[in-house]
């Protein structure tokens, strides 16, 4: 017998966790559904699955786990469809969401589901650089050696966390816990600003009336800056993720406006030294982060690490933990 998951959302994040799951293949069957059918074919005909179906309630009815790897709008369109298929031996992972968007909704869909809880994942250094969502770009080792943020609430059971671990395993990425609150306000300075800043920065630049000769210029500063834009995924409604998330986001843009202004004050002063002492400061930032990053090692780590189980030790009782009852 074994444990059956479906990914929900082919892209490059579910596709990547498909491909990584399938080293697992003699204890873990993988099912696929993505409203993009051809996506769906080309995550099949890459490994990422062992079979694909079309029919959101099909492909959950027989579902151990649920991992939902759509953006947040769709997550939630999605939601409403299998609500009825949350029963108790199941299990369901949002992956990237607003958690807490997703978890008011859970609530007022499904009050007494507890085997849930919000996860996001950050890749794998050395893939740091790419900006593609496509399946076809999808690496078993694209998020081996980043991080699995695990946010529960209250009514998560103990066997939800216990299996987003042995996730976290099967994926080799490190782990942190996190709640609900603590993950959006996480993902607003590092995922969500970025995007929004990198929207304003093309709208600003392509509705400018120099923009046809400028185009022209467009060189790889452009596209590293604008890159977050790409990355909001396949949504075409991110506005949903934004405003859920508004709060957090305003006070970041306000921050950003008047570094901005101070910015300015400093152009208009000619204040060539402070500028050059500016663009420094924001550099050694960087490059300090880039390190951490890479490395995994960060300077506050002088607790221990969370330690993951083995794979000998979770597999164990996987399969009894997609049968579980009350």
């Amino acid at each position: 017998m074994t444990f059956n998951i479906t990914i929900i959302g082919l892209d490059i994040v579910g596709s990547s966790i498909g491909l990584a799951l399938g080293e697992f293949k003699e204890k873990v069957t993988r099912t696929g559904v993505d409203k993009d059918h051809d996506r769906a074919k080309k995550a099949l005909k890459l490994g990422a699955l062992d079979r694909i179906e079309h029919n959101l309630p099909t492909a959950v009815a027989d579902a151990d786990l649920i991992l939902l790897c759509e953006p947040t709008a769709e997550s939630i369109e999605t939601l409403k469809t299998i609500a009825a298929d949350l029963t108790d031996g199941k299990y369901l992972f949002d992956v990237g969401c607003s958690a807490r968007l997703f978890n008011q909704e859970l609530i007022q869909i499904s009050p007494d589901f507890a085997h849930h809880v919000n996860l996001s994942l950050t890749v794998n250094p050395a893939h740091l650089n790419e900006i593609t969502l496509n399946a076809e770009a999808a690496r078993a080792d694209f998020f081996k050696g980043g991080i699995l943020f695990i946010s529960s609430t209250k009514q998560s059971s103990t066997d939800a966390v216990e299996l987003a671990e042995t996730l976290a395993s099967m994926l080799k990425t490190d782990l942190v816990f996190t709640e609900p609150v603590e993950l959006d306000g996480l993902r607003t300075s590092t995922q969500q600003l970025p995007e929004i800043l990198a929207s304003a920065l093309v709208h600003v630049v392509s509705d400018q009336s120099g923009w046809r000769e400028a185009r022209r210029m467009t060189d790889r500063g452009f596209f590293t800056a604008t890159a977050p834009v790409y990355l909001t995924g396949t949504s075409d409604k991110p506005a949903k993720g934004f405003i859920a998330n508004r709060d957090n986001l305003v006070v970041w843009i306000d921050l950003v406006l008047q570094e901005l202004q101070r910015i300015r004050h400093l152009l208009i002063e000619g204040k060539e030294e402070d500028l050059n002492t500016w663009w420094k400061g924001g550099l050694e930032q960087l490059l300090k982060v880039q390190t951490h990053r890479q490395s995994g090692e960060w300077d506050f780590q002088s607790q221990p690490k969370v330690e993951i189980p083995s794979m000998g030790e979770r597999f164990g009782r996987l399969v009894g933990l997609g049968k579980k009852k009350k």
